[in-house]
């Protein structure tokens, strides 16, 4: 494959950057997941402060 891309084997080079953007659309998802899940976990430790601070 890489010979392919170095040589300019117009179908490699197609499938290379098909791959590329892949992995850059499921690299972007797993950013916004783990941005989600650590908001999440603030929030709930933020709610659970709050909680136990109500009651003391």
């Amino acid at each position: 494959m890489i010979q392919g891309f170095v040589d300019g084997d117009e179908a490699v080079i197609k499938r290379v950057n098909q791959r590329a953007w892949q992995s850059a659309i499921v690299l972007f998802i797993l950013l916004l997941l783990i941005a989600l899940m650590i908001w999440l976990l603030i929030s709930f430790g933020s709610y659970l402060y709050s909680l136990l601070t109500s009651i003391v």
